[in-house]
């Protein structure tokens, strides 16, 4: 069983401490409470602390077991949807379980205390933060994001492009956006930067500030940063970006005295305008795949075209040149 379950001796005799478990058994009982225990909203109490401590036992088991190292090893390409599934799944595994660290981070600390350090802890306001209900139908988040209608060609694109959203979709309606840690620190540490002595405000924009975090930065958090450097001409950075969006990213606003900075609300909206460009470049891709399997198919079935399959092709040509992209409205800045 160690075997099967690497360093997982604790959690097997905390769950099962009179009987012997079989492996089919252990695996279950991990794949289900992974999924039932996920879905809770944490506290400062002893019920969220409960609640965590039982999730991460499983989740610790999981992301270890040979299991799930079998899948992610795996390198048949008739089995890369799997594989791809199976490394996201330890990745979001190895999220829960990157909490617990926290306390071999204070013990180092505690073993090197020259080391100056800080908790940020600022109650941030004016920001998007929150907990919301997304709608029902996630193409009508498509359409508001795209600022612009989708047609019944681009929805079954979407759909066969990407034909787990709607069910991923349904799973999750509600997002809990917060403010991402290399946000934390720009928000906490730059106002004494930029409201100090003419000295330190010249030398504040002469100086790297390099930020270090345990994984590259998503997109909004790099689009945000180089929007800020540019505005305060400091010079922010991180190790690099993924280039990832995420859906619990909260917009900054006004906090951390922001509202100090001239051209504070631009850095938002330069965020807005890089998503929103995002979006138009997948959809521009969607399209172009679509457009590229109907022409493939005409090719294959060797029939005549008419006028009206020549009408069609012409409207695949101007989806294919990108027509109705450069249609959609911009975001007013």
């Amino acid at each position: 069983m160690e075997e099967e379950f690497p360093h997982s001796e604790c959690y097997r005799k905390a769950l099962y401490p009179d009987q012997q478990v079989t492996v089919d058994v252990m695996l279950d009982g991990l794949i289900r409470t992974c999924r039932d225990a996920s879905i809770f909203e944490m506290h400062e109490d002893q019920t969220s602390f409960v609640q965590y401590v039982q999730l991460f036992g499983a989740a610790d088991a999981l992301q270890n077991s040979r299991f799930l190292l079998q899948l992610t090893s795996d390198r048949n390409l008739l089995n890369l949807e799997r594989r791809e599934r199976a490394a996201r799944l330890k990745r979001r595994l190895g999220k829960i379980c990157q909490y617990a660290r926290i306390e071999q981070l204070i013990k180092m600390v505690k073993r090197l205390p020259n080391i100056l350090f800080r908790w940020v802890e600022d109650n941030l306001i004016g920001t998007g933060e929150g907990t919301f209900e997304i709608g029902v139908d996630p193409m009508d988040a498509v359409s508001r994001g795209l600022q612009g209608e989708l047609s019944s060609q681009d929805i079954d694109a979407i759909n066969e492009r990407f034909p787990r959203l709607a069910r991923n979709w349904d799973q999750r309606r509600f997002i809990n956006p917060r403010i991402h840690a290399e946000l934390r620190i720009i928000l906490h540490l730059s106002p004494t930067l930029l409201s100090g002595s003419l000295t330190v405000f010249l030398s504040a924009h002469a100086v790297q500030r390099p930020i270090g975090c345990s994984k590259r930065s998503c997109l909004c958090c790099v689009l945000w940063i180089d929007a800020f450097n540019s505005g305060t001409r400091m010079l922010w950075m991180t190790s690099g970006s993924h280039g990832k969006p995420y859906d619990n990213w909260a917009l900054p606003g006004a906090a951390g005295e922001m509202k100090g900075v001239r051209a504070w609300r631009r850095f938002d909206e330069h965020v807005i305008m890089g998503v929103y460009t995002r979006l138009t470049d997948t959809l521009a891709g969607v399209r172009k795949l679509a457009a590229k399997r109907i022409s493939d198919e005409h090719a294959s079935s060797g029939s005549d075209s008419d006028g009206s399959e020549g009408a069609e092709d012409d409207h695949i040509g101007k989806i294919w040149a990108g027509d109705h992209v450069a249609g959609l409205p911009v975001p007013m800045n």
